[in-house]
């Protein structure tokens, strides 16, 4: 038996190294062929007011499906675009950026991580204001920036050789990175995820300062932080990341917010933290409706949490703000929850359109339902969500 072993090992492993080889290889083309089939298969109906179009393409064909409408600045049907990911600070964005690493794996799409992005990350002199953290299948070398006269490459890449080769692009940066992919002649597609502003400004709170161990201690930390006029200098976290820092530079805070708004609207998809597994139910609509690669989903609804000293929640802080502290912090997060609002209701029509009869709100009482299970100030957000004023 042990020379007939000895034999046959040799082969037998060279075998299962040939079979991996070709189920990761089935495992890319059809990731790749699934998002040109859903392309090819794509068309507009102009009487469905109501639909949404996400990434320029469409998802598996389902019985009832909705033709979907473009909601992009980039042409129409173009298959080859640049994804472009707003990670909105406490949102989620650790978990978002690893699924979209992954994809760019399985997919064989060139990833780039930008972090410190400084002034939003705007190219000046032909230099991105960001360090390359991370990337996949691009050469660091390939994207940095030479400065004229200077020997040494920067750690901040080069905006026309990023706009050249990156496919998916995920970071703290503002809206307005598309203008680097423009210059290249290259279509892009906004994709963001927000979480409701009182989570994001306690957890924020929590993270500048791991002294704090208590409910107590976090309550009297956002007292502190609260301005001395609330309504005139308000909580801006996700409005930040949705206006280009130029624009931002000198306005007042209402002007803004309907600028962040205006630009909302052209963020192809929005995902909820509240609405997690919906996000991710979308984006494998979108981006792998053939299911080709199930454990990347699997991996992702476990949401990435920074660690942080004390197991309490945001309700349990909330519930130690005196009446008075907790009148001025609805004053002060009343233009992000406006922002988040809009948010919600995109995401709620992104979810009947492109999910149809999957989408797990079957109506919008449903939906309005369960975020007011999920949110822990619900009063700051449905009532805009209900009537639809967010998204006028």
């Amino acid at each position: 038996l042990e020379p007939t072993m000895r034999r046959w090992l040799p082969w037998l492993f060279c075998h299962v190294l040939s079979a991996a080889a070709w189920a990761t290889n089935v495992t890319r083309m059809r990731c790749v062929k699934a998002r040109v089939t859903a392309a090819q298969v794509a068309t507009k109906d102009d009487d469905d007011e109501g639909a949404l179009e996400f990434l320029g393409v469409k998802g598996r064909r389902r019985r009832g499906r909705r033709r979907l409408k473009e909601e992009s600045s980039s042409e129409e049907g173009d298959d080859d675009f640049v994804l472009l990911f707003i990670h909105v600070f406490k949102a989620a964005g650790s978990s978002m950026r690893t699924l979209l690493r992954r994809y760019a794996e399985k997919c064989q799409k060139r990833w780039a991580c930008l972090v410190t992005c400084t002034e939003g990350g705007v190219a000046r002199n032909g230099v991105v204001q960001c360090r390359l953290r991370d990337v996949v299948n691009i050469a660091r070398q390939d994207v940095f920036a030479r400065p004229p006269g200077r020997t040494k490459l920067r750690r901040n890449p080069s905006a026309q050789l990023l706009g050249m080769k990156a496919d998916v692009v995920g970071g703290h940066y503002y809206y307005g990175m598309h203008s680097i992919f423009l210059d290249e002649g290259r279509s892009y597609r906004y994709l963001t995820v927000l979480r409701e502003p009182v989570a994001t400004w306690i957890s924020g709170i929590r993270y500048h300062d791991r002294k704090l161990k208590s409910p107590d201690d976090v309550a009297k930390a956002l007292e502190a932080s609260l301005p001395s006029s609330p309504s005139k200098k308000q909580y801006a976290n996700a409005m930040t990341y949705l206006v280009p820092a130029a624009s931002a530079k000198g306005q007042p805070g209402p002007v803004k917010l309907e600028r962040a708004r205006a630009n909302l609207r052209n963020v192809a998809f929005v995902g909820l933290v509240e609405s997690w597994d919906t996000t991710l139910a979308i984006l494998r609509d979108v981006l792998d409706p053939q299911n080709a690669a199930p454990s990347m989903w699997r991996k992702a609804r476990r949401v990435e949490r920074n660690p942080s000293k004390g197991k309490f929640s945001g309700q349990d802080v909330l519930s130690r703000l005196s009446p008075e502290t907790f009148t001025r912090a609805v004053t002060y997060l009343a233009a992000e929850s406006r922002l988040y609002a809009d948010a919600a209701r995109r995401h709620f029509d992104a979810c009947a359109s492109i999910l149809v009869s999957d989408c797990r709100f079957q109506s919008q009482t449903h939906f309005l339902r369960h975020m007011n299970d999920s949110l822990y100030l619900p009063a700051l957000i449905i009532p805009f969500v209900d009537d639809g004023s967010g998204t006028q």
